[in-house]
């Protein structure tokens, strides 16, 4: 599948904003909302709700093009977790 520039992009903006690994198809939402606000559809002051429902681990492949990017690193184990996501 041929992911759109857009859609890594929001992947990768997920991942060092939110810390949301997401699949294409769950980052699909948030990169058209994006687009209908550029394109003037949605208001920047309107209230959207975007689900990210899909974790980039059901497709692993297709966040290959992002592998040399710099995503945060932790160990297994619970308080390396929780010091990744108090640091952001």
């Amino acid at each position: 599948m041929q992911l759109e520039y857009r859609h890594l992009a929001t992947i990768l903006g997920l991942a060092q904003k939110a810390r949301i690994y997401a699949e294409p198809a769950a980052a699909a939402g948030l990169a058209s909302l994006k687009k209908m606000v550029q394109r003037g559809d949605v208001g920047k002051d309107d209230r959207v709700l975007v689900i990210i429902s899909g974790s980039g681990l059901k497709d692993p492949n297709s966040s290959i093009p992002l592998k040399d990017l710099d995503f945060p690193c932790i160990g297994p184990s619970l308080p390396q977790l929780e010091n990744a996501l108090l640091n952001k």
